[in-house]
């Protein structure tokens, strides 16, 4: 059985999980603020299952950072009963991508939800075999194989996962692109 095959009850699609109007707020707020983002391969590095880095900023959202979205939009949001415990901005130059990897949150991490705060059907969430990566195996033919799952970026869908299993990544992105990630 493939990895996909293991984790396809596990993902999810939420249409319009996030109004337009508040993708753009964020995406305003981060453009007008670039000092609140870490380079990703210098800070808490999300490592590859291979040990690879990727090559992306993330900026935190919490009372204590960015407050104003997160006292505005996140405070007391919950998904499925469970109390969203982590926000993070994630900002992509042209160019930059995450490799395959698990979340590693610890056990508490019961729902994942990524957002994609601008629509472009040539950036993408994909889930699935990461041979498919390490390969350069081109996506259309892995997903046509039923090898991986690709989430086009559309705005304010919410691409959910459950748990820390689903093995994912983001391929090099073709323009600037800004997602949320939040974690419950």
């Amino acid at each position: 059985m493939n990895h996909l095959d293991e984790i396809s009850d596990l993902l999810h699609v939420l249409p319009d999980f996030l109004s337009h109007e508040i993708c753009d707020e964020i995406i305003e707020y981060s453009e007008s603020n670039p000092s609140i983002f870490y380079n990703r391969n210098k800070t808490n590095v999300n490592y590859g299952i291979n040990g690879d880095v990727g090559e992306y900023y993330a900026a935190e959202v919490s009372d204590t950072c960015s407050r104003r979205l997160w006292r505005k939009h996140f405070k007391h949001l919950e998904f499925d009963g469970v109390s969203l415990s982590e926000v993070q901005i994630n900002r992509y130059n042209k160019g930059a991508f995450i490799p395959p990897h698990n979340d590693r949150n610890g056990l508490f991490t019961f729902h994942t939800i990524c957002i994609p705060l601008q629509t472009n059907d040539d950036n993408c969430l994909i889930f699935g075999d990461p041979d498919v990566y390490h390969n350069n195996i081109n996506i259309e033919e892995a997903h046509k194989a039923g090898r991986i799952e690709i989430f086009r970026d559309k705005k304010g869908y919410g691409y959910h996962f459950e748990g820390t299993t689903p093995i994912h990544w983001v391929p090099a992105v073709t323009t600037n692109r800004y997602s949320l990630v939040l974690i419950f």
